[in-house]
């Protein structure tokens, strides 16, 4: 059956996610009659008492995670430094507090004009938050307090704490363990300025010797809305950390515990109509030798000057495993190329 063959190694993109949505510690929060927030005018400067309606609104913001809002209110609790929100208003708030290792919730202290435009100040919280209490005084400078906000569901679109103690599988394929709030013992190789924590992957990945990182958050988000450089990635090398792990309330940990490696199998085969070449082997991807479970060839670069069959199978890095073809007949039994089983090992 097989008349020549080859085998190929490219690259995988694949975009997975393996944990389910992590509900925010401050969950015991959820208003008992949840209602849409808006950035303005729900909440009116200097208001009190305050409006019923200005309470326990709930809003989803631009990476996905969900937020009760109260307007002139605050929940006591342990504060990072103010940050300016660079004429972003409170959306700079809620972005800056989806990436602040540890961050539970905020208040804002300025002005909206709209959803992405106002001024003024965070100030992030770090610990679960206590309940509210009416303020409409407290002022920073020539700011005073618009509205407190508390995560309520995590964002899905980065790591921490959507992935905390799971797995997440980034957008190359390579599947990581994510340690929120903690460091891991490598050695340092380098550290970077990056946006956000997922940033971290793409540097680690592009780094020969580079298979964990710890991620710091500490600034505010940009004027431009993208592109910030608030965050720092320092890329680490070491076995998987085990029960090394530091706890820290400022930074995230994640190891590399397995690369995926996209494997494209060649095969220059004639076959008449009605007949199919197959691959089959000692791995689960490959069917485990079971033709009922074997991967068909794509005849898509099939030509009568060159029969070529190709697979492309995604099997993670370091994966040893042998392999053969094979051929379903049109009477729906298959015959198995002959000679001895081939043998490969992924890179």
């Amino acid at each position: 059956m097989v008349q020549a063959f080859s085998l190929g190694v490219g690259v995988l993109l694949l975009l997975a996610r393996w944990a389910k949505a992590q509900q925010a510690q401050n969950s015991q929060f959820l208003p008992s009659a949840t209602q849409q927030w808006n950035y303005n005018p729900t909440c009116t400067a200097g208001l009190f008492p305050q409006d019923p309606n200005n309470l326990n609104g709930t809003i989803v913001d631009t990476f996905g995670a969900t937020w009760q809002v109260n307007c002139q209110q605050r929940s006591p609790g342990t504060y990072l430094p103010t940050v300016d929100t660079n004429g972003r208003g409170m959306s700079a708030c809620f972005r800056g507090c989806d990436k602040v290792p540890g961050c539970v919730g905020f208040y804002y202290l300025g002005t909206e004009i709209d959803a992405t435009n106002g001024t003024g100040i965070c100030r992030y919280q770090r610990r679960v938050l206590s309940p509210y209490v009416p303020d409409s005084y407290t002022t920073v400078g020539d700011y005073r307090i618009y509205a407190s906000a508390h995560s309520l569901l995590a964002s899905p679109q980065l790591p921490c704490p959507y992935y905390n103690n799971s797995r997440q599988i980034d957008g190359q394929g390579n599947t990581w363990s994510v340690f929120c709030g903690y460091n891991g013992p490598g050695t340092d190789l380098a550290t970077i300025k990056v946006d956000s924590m997922n940033d971290c992957y793409t540097a680690c990945n592009v780094n020969a010797q580079c298979n964990q990182f710890v991620f710091t958050y500490v600034g505010s988000e940009p004027a431009s809305i993208t592109g910030s450089t608030a965050g720092s990635c320092a890329l680490k090398s070491g076995p998987y950390p085990g029960i090394g792990l530091t706890y820290t309330d400022t930074q995230n940990f994640a190891c590399r515990i397995s690369n995926v490696t996209s494997v494209t199998f060649n095969v220059l085969t004639t076959a008449t109509y009605g007949q199919l070449p197959y691959l089959a082997g000692s791995i689960s991807q490959l069917g485990s030798w079971q033709t009922n479970s074997a991967v068909q060839l794509n005849s898509s670069n099939y030509t009568d000057y060159n029969p070529q069959w190709y697979a492309t199978i995604q099997i993670p890095a370091g994966t040893s495993f042998e392999y053969k073809y094979l051929r379903r007949e049109v009477d729906g039994s298959f015959t198995w190329d002959t000679g001895s089983n081939r043998a490969y090992t992924v890179p």
